[in-house]
């Protein structure tokens, strides 16, 4: 089933796209948006104006990769932080409360 998609960007411009996905994902998909009280086009936009939002993953990294490379710590210091600190974060928050 094709299904016609309106985007609208900060600039205003609008961008129409047609996808195609199976009966099964549309009905999901619209039931998804129903517990969200929308229609099944603006619960699609915003999961993509959302995603697009989403900095990546090396985005996120640049800083801490900087620093990183600024404070000179070794690569097994370093594991041994991030180690140290999920290891704290599990212990004050466990997963079935996160």
């Amino acid at each position: 089933m094709k299904n016609r998609v309106l985007f609208q960007s900060v600039h205003k411009i609008k961008m129409s796209i047609t996808i195609t996905i199976s009966p099964e994902a549309q009905s999901k998909l619209e039931k998804r948006a129903a517990g969200f009280g929308q229609d099944l086009k603006t619960f699609v936009r915003n999961l993509l104006e959302r995603e697009a939002a989403l900095e990546s993953l090396s985005e996120v990294a640049k800083p801490i990769y900087r620093q990183t490379n600024e404070s000179k710590i070794s690569e097994d210091d370093l594991g041994n932080l991030i180690d140290e600190t999920l290891a704290e974060v599990r212990r004050e928050k466990p997963l079935a409360s996160r």
